[in-house]
């Protein structure tokens, strides 16, 4: 079996979120993909919007395919986790033959910072989710680097969409059209409390 997990706080969930499912589902042989919605990123200081709230909304939105699952592995254990724990935690459950770990490329530079890293990069095939097509060249190259430096097996994948949950928090009538239509006006109602 080859699983990939796709953790991050979809705070909230946007249309680049299930782009980068669909093309990593292209990509890879997978059986099936969880997407593991964190309590709280361990490197931010708060989170905007509940998690069992943001769980849902991902739940809603992955309906479309039998391979992908939502996890709430993270929140039940109420703290941020590091993502090491969360590795064990479904290698254990699936025994998987491969691991896909999937990260933005915003990611790439800080994971020898992640708990317990060199751990980590011995049990998972890195997949870095390429963010800008202006770019691309220069991050892919930039992976192929970090990878001989840090001994790690990783894919890099072109994609190019630029929106992110803090761009929608920070002007959500601008970027309305990026909140998937399944859950925009519950999203946009969330948003605009005060």
């Amino acid at each position: 079996m080859n699983l990939a997990i796709f953790g991050g706080s979809f705070d909230p969930p946007h249309k680049a979120h299930l782009q980068i499912m669909n093309v990593v589902l292209q990509n890879f042989r997978i059986d099936k993909l969880l997407v593991l919605v964190a309590y709280q990123n361990p490197f931010k200081s708060h989170i905007r919007i509940e998690p069992h709230k943001r769980l849902e909304w991902m739940q809603k939105l992955v309906q479309y395919d039998s391979r992908i699952e939502c996890s709430d592995y993270e929140i039940i254990q109420d703290k941020p986790t590091p993502s090491i724990q969360s590795v064990q935690y479904f290698s254990a459950i699936y025994h998987p033959n491969i691991i896909y770990f999937i990260i933005g490329m915003d990611n790439l530079m800080g994971l020898p910072q992640w708990n317990r890293f060199d751990e980590l990069r011995q049990l998972v095939n890195f997949v870095v989710v390429g963010r800008n097509a202006i770019a691309q060249c220069i991050q892919k190259q930039t992976c192929i680097e970090f990878a001989k430096k840090y001994n790690l097996t990783l894919h890099y994948l072109d994609f190019c969409h630029t929106i992110s949950s803090s761009m929608i928090v920070n002007d959500s009538k601008k970027y309305a059209s990026e909140i998937p239509d399944q859950i925009r006006q519950e999203v946009l109602k969330i948003l605009d409390l005060p």
